[in-house]
């Protein structure tokens, strides 16, 4: 999210209303036509890329300092493949099915990209101390390979995992953790479903039913992928256990 400003998030806002309108006028197949050639992520020049990095830097060193080799790498890591000329594309666009509206997910963007740029680290919601991969930098891709083999990236992905046993008492654990969220978010996908299914047959295909119904389905994937690496983890045989 440090790498998003005011700015560009008012810019993609009044895209995402234009497809929200669209989707409310047209039928799916035309809808689909519309946003094939279309993104709903951002877009990040190199100047923008720049300057909100660095404010990215100050705003994590001066309240999550625990994090900023992980962040200094992720940064130092796009740099490698971030050319003056190039565009820098963000897609954050899952999370928006959690919310009941499309406003009600921009205001939500807004207000943690307001706690970035004044400095009040109590507002911040979408990053996850027990999860900084997820939350934070995102996994590797195919073209960041690099990313993955970097000692700062291993040990925020093994965190993600587990905690040590000599830690268990004092922490939570985000392998158990990450469990119960998969858990939780398995039970609560049919619901996403029905209202997916009562907003089609009240809207037709609409920008944020067809959100919904998307990542309805990531939901269930995702799921269904912690609830079975997690059953087989605390199913290991025991011995000096660390989940890992």
């Amino acid at each position: 999210m440090t790498l998003i400003d005011t700015e560009t998030l008012n810019n993609k806002t009044r895209e995402w209303k234009i497809f929200e309108e669209y989707s409310k006028n047209h039928t799916e197949i035309e809808f689909e036509n519309y946003i094939l050639n279309k993104s709903l992520g951002f877009k990040i020049n190199f100047n923008q890329f720049k300057k909100n990095y660095s404010k990215g830097e100050r705003f994590i060193i001066n309240h999550f300092p625990e994090v900023i080799t992980l962040y200094n790498d992720f940064i130092k890591t796009l740099k490698l493949h971030f050319e003056k000329n190039d565009t820098l594309k963000i897609e954050i666009d899952e999370i928006s099915a959690f919310y009941n509206s499309l406003d009600e997910y921009i205001i939500e963007l807004s207000n943690e990209i307001n706690a970035i740029e004044t400095g009040k680290p109590e507002n911040i919601r979408f990053l996850n101390m027990y999860d900084l991969i997820a939350s934070g930098t995102g996994f590797e891709s195919i073209n960041l390979k690099s990313f993955s083999k970097l000692p700062s990236y291993i040990e925020a992905y093994k965190n993600r995992r587990a905690v040590p046993i000599k830690n268990q008492k004092n922490n939570p654990q985000p392998r158990k953790q990450s469990f119960i969220i998969g858990i939780v978010i398995l039970i609560i996908s049919p619901i996403f479903t029905y209202i997916t299914y009562r907003g089609y047959i009240a809207d037709g295909p609409s920008f944020t039913v067809c959100l919904i119904g998307l990542f309805n389905l990531l939901f269930y994937l995702y799921s269904f992928g912690e609830v079975t690496s997690n059953f087989k983890a605390y199913t290991k045989p025991t011995g000096n256990k660390s989940y890992n």
